[in-house]
């Protein structure tokens, strides 16, 4: 098992040979054992952490376990690198230290009609306001003008006011600007975004 700094590979012919089984040297603050079991020692062990791995209903030896186990993992184990199976089995087992996910979030501010400001309109003003241009914002964010459209128009609708001015006029006097409302609601949200990012990074140090 990675990360074991002392390995103990344990034979036995029958369960009651585990009751009298106790690793030469004793073990201590500086050693770990892994156990790998198949079946019946479960009842006569206390694992940390029980590992089912899930085959054809056929052919799985207690099925039972599944209920009750820490992970249930798809055989065969060759899939899963080692690092990350021990991380899922010592986080599920609540070891300190170790977290298999990273914790991740999306924001939005809405009104009582639906999404105002997501991540992707966010962006979308953001450059807009840059740029001056619909088009070249929708460039900069990595959409079609016909998606930004259709972006501005929903966040517009469900806000009930103009987020963007628009000026026609060809390339010389035309052009696209932010309005003040939106221009306050992008601080806002960027404010929100900040604040977030903050608490998950306390979580993960945690």
């Amino acid at each position: 098992m990675a990360g074991a700094s002392r390995c103990f590979l344990v034979e036995y012919g029958t369960v009651d040979q585990l009751c009298r089984f106790s690793p030469v040297p004793p073990l201590g603050s500086s050693h770990d054992m892994v156990l790998w079991e198949t079946n019946s020692a479960v009842d006569h062990v206390r694992p940390d952490g029980l590992v089912y791995l899930e085959v054809e209903q056929s052919t799985g030896k207690n099925p039972e376990l599944a209920s009750c186990a820490t992970c249930v993992v798809p055989a065969p184990l060759s899939d899963p690198p080692d690092g990350e199976l021990c991380s899922m089995i010592l986080h599920c087992s609540g070891f300190a230290g170790f977290r298999m996910l990273k914790p991740a979030f999306k924001c939005w501010l809405g009104s009582s009609r639906g999404t105002v400001l997501g991540c992707g309109i966010a962006r979308l003003l953001k450059f807009i306001g840059q740029t001056g241009s619909i088009s070249a914002g929708s460039k900069l964010s990595g959409i079609s003008y016909r998606r930004a459209w259709t972006l501005l128009e929903r966040a517009e609708a469900n806000m009930g006011a103009r987020l963007v001015s628009r000026t026609r006029g060809g390339s010389l006097n035309g052009g696209s600007s932010l309005t003040l409302l939106a221009e306050r609601l992008l601080t806002e949200y960027e404010e929100l975004e900040m604040a977030l990012s903050n608490d998950v990074r306390v979580l993960e140090d945690m």
